[in-house]
């Protein structure tokens, strides 16, 4: 895509919509702690990465919230649903929500892909039930995430480790293509997060363009 159809493309309405319910969620190598509360962790740069490489590359129009939602780690689901509606709300032609977090509880070694010589962070993908409340249509998530994941490892394989089916909602009642993102954990840089941050945004761009 050239740079000005991009911008031309830009006037459209935005097909992605990008969040963070634990914004302050970091990676230690660059920041030393793992979270830094109450402020914008490593997660929202890497978000912000994901939508400047959609834009810039690929020109499709993200829709991007960095309000701070884990101010009071507990209600951090509660306060990222109304971020997550207000996004949805304004802008109906959606196609993709991403909520981008980090793993946490691995070894540097389990933290680290090479691709083409680059160490970069592995990805994972957590898609919710109807385990414990009521999600009828959570088989769409789930379906969306698993081409999400395979199309990424068919382009640099091992890059992501699969989809992990958990008990919880995490707002994906929301809309059938909105996934959670674990990019990385805090055993990665924020730039080897950013780099798999970028080459996701190459993957979800071919999804939508596909899918026209």
């Amino acid at each position: 895509v050239g740079v000005e159809s991009a911008v031309s493309a830009l006037t459209g309405e935005s097909l992605v919509c990008i969040y963070n319910t634990h914004t302050g969620e970091t990676y230690k190598l660059t920041d030393g702690v793992e979270r830094l509360d109450g402020r914008r962790g490593g997660v929202v740069t890497v978000a912000a990465a994901m939508q400047e490489t959609l834009e810039s590359s690929f020109g499709i129009k993200v829709a991007r919230s960095d309000r701070i939602n884990d101010a009071d780690y507990n209600t951090s689901y509660l306060e990222s649903e109304k971020t997550a509606r207000e996004l949805l709300a304004a802008n109906p032609k959606t196609r993709v929500v991403f909520d981008i977090h980090r793993d946490s509880g691995k070894t540097r070694e389990q933290s680290v892909v090479t691709i083409d010589g680059q160490d970069l962070a592995p990805l994972l993908f957590v898609v919710g039930s109807d385990a414990r409340r009521a999600f009828p249509n959570w088989r769409q998530n789930y379906t969306f995430a698993v081409e999400l994941s395979n199309r990424i490892n068919e382009k640099y394989p091992g890059l992501s480790l699969g989809v992990r089916v958990k008990d919880g909602l995490y707002n994906q009642t929301l809309h059938p293509h909105a996934v959670l993102l674990e990019v990385g954990t805090t055993e990665n840089s924020c730039e080897e997060a950013v780099r798999s941050a970028r080459l996701v945004a190459g993957v979800v761009a071919d999804v939508i363009t596909a899918g026209e």
